[in-house]
């Protein structure tokens, strides 16, 4: 019994110093450690700039067919796909297509018909 009421007191003694250093150190954070206020985005202020928006779009490259010499009765299909940026005018005019460096292969296997 004397054991379980010593832990107990050590226990309730550590936590008490552990939660008063965690307050200290939040305390003097807030005064030491602050963030800067955080300004307005200036193009959100500037509207004299058109607004030009971005979408990013796949698109089919080309398609490639070999033979598995592993399988017989039919053949592999790949398409490839590539993805662009575009850049809109607001007036809906594209601006620019910049490739992405996101590429997609797609592979089909393509039974030959029976006779």
């Amino acid at each position: 019994m004397q054991v379980l009421k010593k832990r107990l007191k050590l226990t309730l003694l550590v936590t008490t110093i552990a939660i008063n250093l965690m307050i200290g150190t939040l305390i003097l954070g807030r005064y030491y450690w602050s963030l800067p206020l955080a300004s307005p985005a200036s193009s959100y202020l500037n509207t004299n700039q058109p607004q030009i928006t971005s979408r990013y779009v796949m698109q089919f490259v080309s398609t490639d067919e070999f033979r598995d010499k592993n399988r017989k009765g039919g053949k592999w299909r790949v398409e490839h796909y590539r993805e662009y940026e575009y850049r809109y005018h607001p007036n809906g005019e594209v601006i620019d297509r910049i490739p992405t460096s996101k590429e997609e292969h797609i592979r089909y296997w393509m039974s030959d018909p029976k006779n």
